[in-house]
């Protein structure tokens, strides 16, 4: 499948997308000398992910997306059926999928459904509800470890007239995320920032978000971006960590609670939910969480 176009890619000539996603795209090597040079926190989980990455499948079940660890079918079928029933701007209509890129799908209603899907349903809902989002507002977002560009690409399809910064410490994802935007052909309304450029950023973000990263990060690392939210005049910050505890992942694996770090820096905890608010059964949906909405205290 012939893809990109010399104004959709960052680098040049038309070439297959199997060929664009390869470890030696000049663009990507440029990225990961480029990520050596920034401090931006330590690594823990991260540091020896770039070895295990598939480029061309990055959104296979795996490090960017889960997919099949204590789940079946059974329970896509349940979590569909949940979100369908939650679901009241249609976005499960709006927002198309297919099999691309290695992602795990089940076929349900004639068309294919993934985790990508669901959990972008789920979370886009959920902030639309507790903030009073319209479909028109323009909402300016920092995605922090943002990996390929999953959340930024239903962002944008649910309110079209926002725009989504996405950043990621791993140079890779922000390869990635660069090509997913000129892909999926939302580049209008979302950038891959790169570390060395985060200062092109403007002040006044509205919402920063970040889907369980924190949980796979050490608290170095996690009040590196803090910092960066808190420059950019953020109001908002939404949190989806692995445990409800919101710990961290520490090198030597060790879990620091980041909750008081978050607050430290000006957050205050406006509401917090479970995934499945009406599931009688958290462990009835895939990959049961917690969200976590606060917003920052005016000075």
């Amino acid at each position: 499948m012939v893809v990109p176009a010399d104004e959709r890619f960052p680098d040049g000539p038309r070439d297959p997308v199997r060929n664009y996603l390869v470890p030696s795209n000049p663009r990507l090597l440029r990225l990961i000398e480029e990520y050596r040079t920034i401090p931006c926190g330590m690594h823990s989980m991260w540091e020896t992910w770039p070895d295990r990455v598939d480029l061309q499948n990055f959104r296979r079940d795996g490090d960017y997306l889960g997919q099949l660890e204590n789940t079946d079918a059974a329970k896509y079928r349940k979590t569909f059926d949940y979100v369908a029933a939650a679901d009241r701007c249609d976005y499960l209509i709006r927002f198309r999928e297919d099999e691309l890129f290695g992602v795990v799908s089940f076929e349900i209603g004639g068309r294919p459904i993934t985790r990508d899907l669901l959990d972008s349903v789920l979370e886009i809902s959920f902030l639309r509800r507790v903030l009073g989002l319209m479909r028109s507002d323009e909402v300016k977002v920092l995605d922090v470890g943002a990996g390929y560009g999953r959340f930024a690409h239903r962002f944008t399809a649910a309110f079209p007239s926002s725009y989504v910064y996405c950043v990621d410490a791993v140079p890779q994802s922000t390869f990635l995320c660069e090509f997913y935007t000129q892909f999926r052909e939302f580049s209008k309304r979302a950038r891959a920032v790169s570390l060395g450029r985060l200062d092109e950023i403007p002040a006044g973000i509205d919402l920063a978000v970040n889907i369980h990263s924190w949980s796979e990060c050490t608290l170095e690392s996690i009040n590196f971006w803090l910092d960066r939210i808190v420059a950019l005049g953020t109001r908002y910050l939404f949190v989806v960590p692995h445990t409800a505890e919101g710990l961290s992942m520490e090198r030597d694996r060790s879990g620091i609670c980041f909750w008081p770090t978050i607050e430290a820096h000006g957050f205050d905890l406006v509401t917090t939910a479970p995934k499945y608010v009406r599931m009688e059964d958290q462990d009835g949906g895939i990959f049961p969480s917690s969200y976590f909405l606060f917003e920052r205290r005016k000075v």
